[in-house]
């Protein structure tokens, strides 16, 4: 593969790809292609910088540590 097509088409990596078949609906024909794969890439990268965000803003909080029951989570 020569270097301009990497550039035109860049390698996002697993976790695109995972985020990607969560969201599309399976019981129609799925659609894949450089496009959906790009939509889907701005999608996760806007969902991690949220997550950096806030954990950024959690630095000085005090941390406690939870159960599963407290979270209402069946474990």
């Amino acid at each position: 593969m020569r270097r301009q097509d990497k550039k035109r088409e860049p390698a996002y990596g697993t976790d695109l790809l995972r985020v990607w078949v969560a969201s599309v609906d399976s019981s129609r024909d799925v659609l894949i292609g450089p496009g959906i794969l790009a939509q889907t890439f701005e999608g996760l990268r806007k969902i991690r910088n949220t997550a950096r965000f806030l954990l950024g803003n959690l630095g000085d909080q005090p941390r406690e540590k939870f159960e599963a029951e407290d979270l209402g989570l069946v474990s």
